[in-house]
């Protein structure tokens, strides 16, 4: 082996003086690569712009990489040698991997007109790389299912087996067909070339199968083929092709195995009788050595050798001292060293020369006894002499073998077509039940294996046909009993049903006594009124046994009373009609005569039991419901309350009568009506048909000036389905009166408390100047004067609360506060009571909080009011925490929580309604007397500046407060200033 760095620096040449069998194997050739091209010509139109690049680098590179790093193999024992690029394979491959069929094939085209231009000058070579590339990109981008399949898209494995199997054949055959001499020199100079081209083949093709493997090992995004592209492959869709091609191939290399072995052993056999021949020219040639340069005789020995051959005689120094073919070899040194030795045949030695061309000769050489100088007997026959004799030996048996394994071949596939041909029709047989067309049968009959499984299928194709059938009518059953809420209109298609398929006499159901409507039984059948008699008798029968199978009824007379049935009755079934675990009634059938159920029969009438059981428990659930109807109706109908629905579209669906009171509008004019038409109410209609809005809650004023509360929700049916909006109105003018009667009383008792005490307090003042006061005098003035401090507090409290919550003049003092500077302030006014309590008061304040901008004395009034309620229900050694912080992006809260008694959930929801106490339960420890008035004037203050207020308490842990107030920006308190 040798290597050269690149070789463009010889001649380019390309033989076209070739056999007229040359041209025809190129045309042959460039027929199959047309084709091949053609048939993949799509492949170009994917390229895109990427692979449009690629394309063009491996049209550049492909000439490059075969000239340069070329490594030259010389074959074993011959002096033929092949030269190729190690790299010359990348291109191509390339190509293949990602481009497709139609670039590989440009690609390989391009890469053998090198090679064929710089190497071998050989005519069929472009297409032969053409055909190569084509043939590796159908492997790699084959998209089929399968291990073959992905073991065949690895380079590793498609590269080896493409080189084998194809361009080191395609190869072969072109060196066979361009060569100038005779079909047998031509075919021995071929013959020298199979380990050489194999060897350069692998050698080149497994470098870049190694690249292009660990390529795609690491890119696995850069298969040729993805996995969601894949398809079932030919051989898995048709059982014949997989035989075929599971039998094809091992046939083929059978027969090539046996052709090559037939071949060798007549090549042997040839090499032996022409050397046994040779033998024998050389003793003759060895008898005549004393006269052979004046003896005609001589020359007409050396001119009938055998095949036509040399002969020579050589002395011991190897010197050719005669040569009748032409003297002028005389002289000249003849020399078996660098000949291969084949074996010895009588006194001689069997050589093979290898010629420059790469023809070979074989060679004999006899020693001869010529007095006391050694002479030999050199006879030189062509090999192709041998191959004739071998074709000659070998054809025969090659024909003969051929011919057998063709016929073998045609047998074979002439048995597979016996087995799959009935398959097929079994497939189309099939094809045909699953189009629904059950009543064509299959026309193969045999009493082999497949025979029995075509009768079995055309046996499951009648029964499939018979189910299909009892499926049909079982839909129709279905269908009725679906339609129909009557008995009398789903009963018939049951009983129609059991009598059609059964083939029975008469088909009764009877209901249960106590599950009974106006109908007791339904029937069907000529005999079916005869059989009435025994209803009573399987209802009590059934109800206790369950489903009764009765084969020959005069067996049963023991159990039934059988006297005043009719006799043509000799069978029969009933079945049970059960919803859950209640019993509704009887099912039965019968027959004229004894007979044996089937289980497919039991399974149909058991459906049918079942339908008619549904049937029954929808006609008593439909009675329920118009009966829960009729009561809601009468209940919608009587109620004080006004009720409106709509459904998804808007329109009125529902309204009763105190609707048509409250908003003056008749039930026949409203349903069925837009509401917001029909209603003359548009902000009750709005929030009535606006979906996106779940809950509402509005006052309105209906025609006679009377207060209406509505109550708006949506209407969320099965699978959360909105099934339309409901509102329900009530009549509230009487609560407005005594809430605008309870506003009264707090600013008359907020105002008529001030006066007295004013003077109370004035003439408090006065006690202590009128003289002085002994100790208990000066204690009970101090009372005096918390007990009128603490009524004024409830007076100004009951004042605020009347002006923010009631009254409609309030005016707020808005100005910019610090909070935390207020938080410390009202806080330290409650340092005494936490003192007296040993309760530890910490404040939380975040940093950098903004100005907010309140009226400083409610607002502070606010938080006093909840620090001194947190202090208030908190008991001794407790802890109040007071926390301020930034509650999202624009709002400031203020939280106040304690370590109290707790409220519970149920007392939560009305914590902020004016005057409401907590009720005190049994268990609960002892709440701190108050008047109600605290929250409701928080939550006042905090609606008044837009803010809210709410309660977090778990009862026995304690409670926090929080009330939360807008962030202004600067245009929003100019605004508002």
């Amino acid at each position: 082996m040798t290597f050269n760095w690149l070789t463009f620096q010889t001649p380019s040449h390309l033989d076209l003086s070739v056999p007229w069998l040359g041209y025809v194997a190129a045309l042959v050739y460039a027929l199959l690569a047309g084709f091949f091209l053609t048939r993949y010509r799509h492949s170009f139109n994917k390229l895109k712009k990427q692979r449009w690049i690629l394309f063009a680098v491996c049209l550049i590179t492909a000439p490059l990489l075969d000239r340069a790093f070329v490594v030259t193999i010389p074959s074993i024992g011959t002096q033929t040698e092949v030269a190729a690029g190690v790299f010359g394979f990348v291109p191509l491959m390339a190509a293949a991997l990602w481009l497709g069929s139609g670039p590989a094939g440009l690609v390989g085209l391009v890469s053998g007109m090198t090679h064929a231009l710089f190497v071998s000058g050989r005519l069929t070579q472009p297409v032969e790389m053409a055909l190569v590339g084509i043939l590796l990109a159908i492997v790699f981008n084959q998209p089929y299912r399968g291990k073959l399949a992905r073991w065949l898209r690895l380079p590793l494995v498609a590269v080896p087996l493409v080189a084998i199997l194809a361009a080191w054949p395609l190869e072969l055959a072109g060196i066979f067909t361009t060569g100038r001499a005779g079909l047998l020199a031509n075919l021995e100079r071929t013959i020298s070339y199979i380990f050489p081209v194999l060897e350069i083949y692998l050698l080149t093709g497994l470098i870049a199968a190694a690249l292009f493997q660990i390529v795609l090992a690491r890119r696995s995004a850069w298969q040729p083929v993805r996995d969601d592209q894949l398809v079932v492959a030919p051989w898995q869709k048709h059982l014949n092709r997989r035989l075929l091609y599971t039998f094809a191939p091992p046939a083929v290399l059978s027969i090539l195995l046996v052709a090559i072995v037939a071949g060798l052993a007549g090549y042997r056999a040839a090499m032996r009788l022409i050397v046994a021949e040779m033998s024998r020219d050389a003793l003759k040639i060895g008898a005549l050595a004393e006269n052979q340069e004046s003896s005609p005789l001589a020359e007409v020995l050396f001119d009938s050798l055998v095949g036509s051959g040399e002969g020579l005689i050589i002395d011991s120094g190897g010197q050719i001292v005669f040569n009748a073919a032409d003297s002028e070899f005389e002289g000249q040194v003849f020399s078996v060293e660098n000949m291969r030795f084949l074996f010895y045949s009588g006194s001689g030695s069997a050589y093979l020369q290898v010629q420059a061309d790469g023809t070979r000769q074989i060679v004999y050489v006899l020693p001869l006894e010529d007095g006391a100088e050694s002479q030999s007997a050199v006879i030189i026959v062509p090999d192709e002499v041998v191959l004739q004799l071998a074709i000659q030996i070998a054809f025969p048996l090659l024909l003969m073998l051929t011919l057998l394994m063709a016929g073998l071949l045609i047998l074979f596939l002439r048995l597979i077509r016996r087995i799959t041909d009935p398959l097929e029709m079994m497939v189309e047989a099939t094809d045909l039940v699953a189009a629904g067309r059950l009543s064509e049968s299959l026309p193969y009959v045999g009493e082999d294996e497949i025979g029995r499984l075509a009768s079995a299928f055309g046996k499951m194709q009648t029964r499939l046909r018979e189910r299909l059938v009892e499926q049909e009518r079982l839909l129709d059953v279905s269908r009725s009993v679906s339609s129909n809420l009557e008995l009398f209109r789903a009963m018939p298609p049951i009983l129609n049903s059991a009598l059609d398929v059964t083939d029975s006499q008469g088909v009764r159901i009877a209901l249960s006594r106590e599950k009974a409507s106006s109908s007791q039984s339904f029937q069907t059948g000529p005999l079916a009124s005869a059989m009435a008699v025994l209803d009573e008798q399987l209802l009590d029968l059934v109800e206790r046994q369950g489903t009764t199978v009765i084969s020959r009824l005069w067996r049963a007379s023991g159990t039934l009373d059988l006297a005043e049935l009719d006799p043509s009755i000799k069978s029969l079934v009933a079945l049970p009609l059960r919803r859950d675990t209640t019993f509704l009634g009887v099912m039965w059938v019968g027959y004229d005569e004894e007979r044996a159920f089937e289980e497919a029969e039991m399974t149909f009438l058991s459906t049918l039991a079942g339908q008619a059981a549904v049937a029954i428990a929808n006609a008593q659930l439909f009675a329920e419901a118009a009966e829960g109807r009729r009561r809601m109706e009468a209940v919608l109908q009587s109620t004080a309350d006004g009720i409106v629905a709509v459904d998804p579209d808007g329109k009125i669906i529902l309204f009763n009568p105190a609707a048509e009171k409250y908003l003056g509008v008749r039930a026949e004019r409203a349903l069925g009506s837009k509401a917001i038409t029909a209603i003359a109410a548009p902000e009750l209609t709005h929030l009535l048909v606006d979906f996106q809005e779940p809950n509402a809650v509005l006052e309105i004023k209906s025609r006679d000036s009377r207060t209406l509360l509505v109550s708006i929700s949506t209407i969320v049916g099965q699978r959360s389905a909105v099934a339309g909006r409901v509102a329900v109105v009530r009549d509230i003018t009487a609560i407005k009166d005594l809430d605008n009667m309870k506003t009264v009383f707090i600013r008359m008792v907020s105002h008529d408390l001030k006066s007295p005490l004013t003077y109370m307090r004035g003439y408090a003042s006065l006690v202590p100047i009128s003289g002085d006061l002994n100790e208990r005098q000066k204690e009970a003035l101090n009372w005096i004067n918390g007990g009128i401090e603490a009524i004024a507090q409830l007076a100004d409290r009951l004042t605020y609360l009347g002006k923010l919550q009631f009254g409609e003049d309030v005016e707020l003092d808005l100005s910019l506060i610090d909070v935390e500077e207020l938080i410390r302030e009202e806080s330290g006014k409650h340092i005494e009571l936490a003192r007296q309590k040993r309760i530890s008061v910490e404040l939380d304040i975040e940093e950098k909080l903004p100005l907010l901008l309140a009226d400083g004395l409610l607002y502070g009034h606010a938080i006093t009011n909840l620090i001194q309620n947190a202090l208030k229900y908190t008991p001794d050694d407790g802890k109040v925490l007071v926390k301020a912080y930034r509650d999202g992006e624009n709002r400031l809260s203020v939280a106040v929580r304690d370590t109290g008694i707790g409220i519970r959930k149920e007392d939560q929801g009305r914590l902020f309604e004016a005057f409401y106490r907590v009720p005190h339960r049994d268990g609960d420890p002892q709440r701190p007397s108050g008047s109600g008035i605290g929250l409701a004037l928080v939550k006042a203050i905090a609606e008044a500046h837009d803010g809210t207020v709410g309660v977090e308490s778990d009862f026995g842990k304690g409670s926090t407060f929080i009330i939360t107030l807008p962030i202004l920006n600067a245009d929003e308190i100019a605004d508002k200033q």
